[in-house]
């Protein structure tokens, strides 16, 4: 079941998706509070 969509119908890179998912799996397996620290390789992958 879909609450909310928001442009749904647009196609976005995989690029997008991948950080998206990488947000979602973070905010799963650690509190808000957590300072959590990513690799500024990882940060410009993607970057055009």
């Amino acid at each position: 079941m879909i609450l909310y969509g928001k442009n749904e119908k647009n196609k976005v890179k995989m690029a997008s998706t991948t950080k998206i998912m990488t947000a979602t799996v973070v905010l799963e397996h650690t509190s808000l509070d957590r300072t959590v620290e990513v690799s500024k390789k990882a940060a410009s992958t993607g970057r055009f």
